[in-house]
């Protein structure tokens, strides 16, 4: 057996296919393109994410300067509306005082020329009292004893209520 063994001659080899292995070459570097391409994705992605966080960073930071000052903002807001009401109020004051200044500036010019008015009549009573009595005097023939009293009570009432007049005056500014 040996000796058939030693006879064996192999049968000729069947040519090579050399289709076999092209599919194989063709599928490894189809892994290695897609391999590349999965690097380079990788990559960009990588590169475009740290941006998006750099960017990211820098807008949470400005937003919160913003956000601190828009606080500062509304506090002083808050502060300048007090002070408008507070001023507000006061103007309100000064207003409703100004008018009653006002008021009693008119009521004082008022009252100056009631006096006027209260004098001049006084002068006027006085005046007429006087020629009333110096004419009944003077003339004692035309006047007859009533008619001359008449004349001087019409006089003393119209006086009467002068005085009057000034006593209501004097009391209602008391």
């Amino acid at each position: 057996m040996i000796d058939d063994l030693q006879d064996f001659t192999p049968p000729p080899s069947a040519p090579r296919r050399t289709r076999g292995r092209a599919p194989w070459i063709i599928a490894v570097s189809l892994l290695g393109v897609a391999l590349l391409a999965t690097t380079t994705l990788a990559s960009y992605l990588w590169l475009v994410s740290s941006q998006w966080t750099s960017q990211n960073d820098e807008l949470r930071a400005e937003a919160t300067e913003l956000g601190s000052e828009l606080g500062l903002a509304q506090s002083q807001v808050a502060t300048l509306e007090e002070q408008v009401t507070t001023l507000d109020g006061q103007l309100d004051a000064t207003t409703e005082r100004l008018s009653d200044l006002a008021n009693e500036e008119a009521h004082a010019g008022d009252d100056v020329e009631y006096l006027s008015d209260l004098i001049e009549a006084y002068e006027s009573c006085i005046a007429n009292y006087d020629e009333t009595l110096s004419d009944a005097l003077r003339n004692g023939y035309t006047y007859s004893n009533s008619n001359a009293r008449s004349v001087q009570n019409d006089v003393a009432d119209y006086c009467d209520s002068l005085s009057e007049a000034f006593d209501e005056f004097v009391a209602d500014a008391g």
